[in-house]
């Protein structure tokens, strides 16, 4: 018998900031939409997290965020 592996797939996201206050994570979502940022609001318990963009790949991810730590260096990733 032969069985179809699970392929877990992840996304990856480059954080721009985590908030408590709704309005705080909007003024940062429309400032990177301003930039040019395909930017997201991820709601995740109490924390809502502001993206640049999401990744497909980690390699790629990690290439984008090395280019956005030069005017933002706390930027990090997040794999959901």
């Amino acid at each position: 018998i032969i069985t179809n592996p699970i392929i877990q797939t992840h996304k990856y996201y480059l954080i721009a900031g985590s908030f408590l206050e709704e309005e705080n994570a909007n003024r940062m979502f429309s400032k990177l939409k301003k930039w040019g940022y395909d930017a997201e609001i991820l709601k995740n318990n109490k924390r809502i997290r502001v993206s640049y963009s999401e990744y497909a790949t980690r390699e790629n991810a990690l290439i984008a965020l090395n280019e956005i730590r030069k005017n933002n260096p706390s930027a990090w990733l997040l794999t959901q």
